[in-house]
């Protein structure tokens, strides 16, 4: 049987949206900082904390903390604990409030028509991660079961690790399952190593800017993802 298994996190949505929606709610004025400048150094610090947590030196309340003061204070704004605290907090608040991408629901009203296995791999709390699968009505497409949380898992992307667990928890076949997700790093090599098929959604990234070469498909809009994904599922 064929699978689609995805990441979550800028792959199913843009978590841009509801980050700029938190920082222009504390900074209403952009002042001299780029957009782009603010949403790079952003996804650098929430992977930095992120790995600090899963070696156990910082709490997960200071690693959301401290991924809002790393970057503010990188860009030269004011930002302390307290700040990076409140700000997490109303950043959580705007993603009860996400959508799934446009063109998504289709990709994955498609897949479901066809009769593929449908799941989810993602790095994250248990409770955030779900709470974020409800939020974008994923529990229509994709039950709770087939929904791997690293952690609940206790073992994260990029270990290859998950994508063994979730095989064996499943009982899909590597061979027969596509990854779909945004990070080349998290997601399309420890994927790769394990055997699946992988592909790459780069949705904030201009095409050709640079090389994914364990990606075997990468694509820029929903739209061709959607086209590749009709041809592969023709054959199912």
């Amino acid at each position: 049987m064929t699978a689609l298994l995805f990441d979550m996190d800028d792959t199913l949505y843009l978590r841009s949206a509801p980050y700029m929606e938190t920082f222009l709610h504390y900074f209403p004025s952009l002042g001299s900082v780029s957009v782009q400048r603010l949403l790079e150094r952003s996804r650098y610090y929430s992977d930095y904390e992120f790995e600090r947590f899963k070696k156990g030196e910082i709490t997960e309340e200071r690693m959301n903390a401290l991924r809002v003061v790393d970057t503010l204070q990188e860009l030269g704004l004011p930002a302390d604990l307290d700040l990076g605290m409140a700000f997490h907090k109303t950043y959580v608040e705007r993603q009860r409030q996400i959508h799934l991408l446009p063109g998504i629901q289709e990709i994955l009203d498609m897949a479901r028509r066809s009769g593929v296995f449908l799941g989810m791999i993602s790095n994250g709390s248990s409770a955030h991660q779900r709470m974020k699968y409800q939020a974008l009505g994923l529990e229509a497409y994709i039950p709770p079961a087939r929904v791997l949380i690293s952690g609940e898992a206790q073992v994260h992307k990029p270990d290859p690790a998950i994508f063994s667990l979730y095989l064996e928890r499943t009982g899909i076949l590597a061979e027969d399952t596509w990854y779909i997700g945004d990070s080349y790093e998290n997601d399309i090599l420890p994927a790769a190593k394990k055997g699946l098929h992988t592909i790459l959604v780069r949705w904030e990234e201009d095409p050709g800017s640079k090389t994914y070469d364990a990606a075997e498909k990468c694509f820029y809009r929903t739209e061709d993802l959607k086209r590749f994904l009709e041809g592969l599922l023709s054959f199912c």
